[in-house]
């Protein structure tokens, strides 16, 4: 939901953090700027000036992070810690969006997608008084002090979101779970852009329990790296679920 603005000085300290690790790394395995100048096909200066310089493509990050065995998502969450504090919609504002989804969709395009009142009029045809209502609307559960002409004042900074008993990520989950089966069933997992496996497993709960940690670290791990670094990038949705096996389940399907 995030635009890439936000994110952009995340991403150059992450990408910069990352040069260094590899720098260290080229250093530890005695390969001189000439030889990787050779491999990637450019001149020793074009080698020297890309690794000191933050604008660095990502592409090429990929091509070194290959060549020494390290991993490109492991090189950019390198800065995770020193991204901002997360903080989430109050009962009142998650109320609000449930009731009227539309709010949200314009809350999305006034803060996330950072338009104007002006522009999402124009955009989504609405009328004078529609905007005025939608502001309103917005001041009154505290997300903008709206002030005369429509003009207004954030009072919440990014980056913000729902928690986990909010109502609209409940009904959103429940869609997108529905949304997921569809695709991947009526696919029948013929493309490689689609993926199904369910196990069953016989685990006692400590073990069950580390599963699903190192099934949260790597989602975390990867979400974070979309998030900073591949924001125009194939969007994709992944599932990761676990719960307790209802044996009658099984057995009414004859199992």
């Amino acid at each position: 939901m995030d635009n890439l603005t936000n994110y952009q000085p995340v991403l150059g300290m992450a990408i910069k953090n990352g040069l260094a690790i590899i720098k260290a790394e080229l250093k530890t395995k005695g390969i001189k700027y000439a030889e990787l100048a050779e491999l990637m096909g450019t001149s020793e200066v074009t080698v020297k000036r890309m690794l000191n310089n933050d604008t660095i493509s990502l592409s090429r990050m990929m091509f070194l992070a290959q060549l020494l065995d390290l991993e490109l998502a492991e090189l950019i969450t390198q800065v995770g810690r020193s991204k901002a504090k997360h903080s989430f919609f109050n009962e009142s504002q998650d109320q609000a969006f449930y009731d009227n989804p539309k709010l949200w969709s314009y809350f999305v395009e006034l803060f996330y997608n950072h338009k104007s009142p002006a522009d999402i009029e124009k955009e989504f045809n609405l009328s004078q008084l529609s905007t005025y209502k939608y502001l309103r609307a917005l001041d009154k559960i505290g997300l903008i002090l709206l002030a005369p002409k429509n003009n207004f004042t954030f009072l919440v900074k990014a980056p913000i979101g729902f928690n986990k008993n909010s109502k609209v990520i409940n009904r959103h989950i429940t869609h997108m779970m529905e949304v997921s089966y569809k695709a991947v069933m009526l696919n029948n997992q013929k493309d490689d852009d689609y993926f199904l496996r369910v196990k069953p497993m016989r685990l006692s709960k400590p073990v069950y329990l580390k599963l699903i940690e190192e099934l949260k670290e790597v989602m975390d791990k990867y979400a974070q790296v979309s998030e900073i670094a591949f924001a125009d990038a194939q969007d994709y949705q992944v599932v990761f679920t676990g719960h307790r096996l209802i044996v009658e389940d099984l057995q009414s399907e004859g199992l």
